[in-house]
């Protein structure tokens, strides 16, 4: 248990104070560009001033920067650094590509939790500061939760689908992402990592397909499942390649 650990500690010292500091940054960004939209526009509703201050692209720079720091968390200085760790730590390769794919997954719950609080919290500003005639109460919130497209991707209450689509682009993402940095450690490159990010940014940010249905979900969920079991493939393929006398790094490295 105490190699598992070291693997996790190893994670979070790559990345938990880029990753921090990124959801820092992305919150002050969104709650600052949303405190000048209120300032503006005080009398607008709630789903206006959500819909209008540019929240999904701050949120999707956020998550491409974070795609790209989880998907090369484990590099380090070099890819030999950390085949004298894995060496060290009596690991093989595919079980410590799979720890770092539980971390790298409970690195984008956390930022799916952090974005859906970040919008809360506008919410929440928005009762304190405007007349109670317009923010008639907390029924407000929740039915801007319906009503904003963004917000009701990100907490789907009642829509079941919702959530299953949301959990499997966060376990398709951490695989993905460690798979990409497993491929790195070779000096290759991975590619699957953008093909799930693609999907996930689809099923997420693209608010202005109004036609979603239980079948889209299942056809997302369907497609980033498909792309992670392709990344774990890869990563299993490569390792048997290598166990049978193939080289471990590309030529040049």
């Amino acid at each position: 248990m105490k190699k598992r650990l070291s693997i996790l500690m190893l994670a979070a010292r790559f990345t938990v104070y880029r990753v921090i500091l990124l959801l820092l940054g992305m919150s002050i960004v969104q709650v600052g560009l949303f405190w000048l939209a209120l300032g503006k526009e005080k009398m607008a509703g709630l789903n206006v001033l959500l819909e209008n201050n540019n929240n999904g692209w701050v949120a999707v720079i956020g998550f491409i920067l974070l795609c790209v720091l989880l998907g090369k968390s484990v590099n380090g200085s070099g890819g030999a650094m950390n085949a004298y760790t894995i060496d060290r730590l009596s690991v093989g390769e595919i079980e410590f590509t799979g720890w770092f794919a539980l971390y790298n997954g409970l690195m984008f719950l956390v930022f799916w939790l952090w974005e859906a609080l970040t919008l809360l919290s506008m919410c929440m500003i928005y009762m304190w500061q405007v007349p109670q005639e317009v923010a008639v109460g907390p029924q407000t919130i929740f039915l801007a939760s319906y009503r904003v497209e963004y917000l009701h991707r990100l907490i789907p209450l009642a829509d079941i689908s919702g959530w299953v689509r949301n959990g499997a682009f966060i376990v398709a993402m951490g695989i993905c992402t460690a798979a990409n940095a497993y491929h790195e450690r070779g000096g290759r490159r991975g590619v699957a990592i953008w093909f799930a990010a693609a999907i996930a940014l689809w099923g997420i940010w693209n608010v202005n397909d109004g036609n979603r249905t239980t079948w889209t979900d299942v056809m997302l969920v369907a497609g980033s499942m498909l792309v992670a079991a392709i990344a774990v493939y890869t990563v299993i393929s490569k390792e048997r390649e290598i166990d049978k006398g193939g080289d471990r790094w590309v030529s040049g490295n």
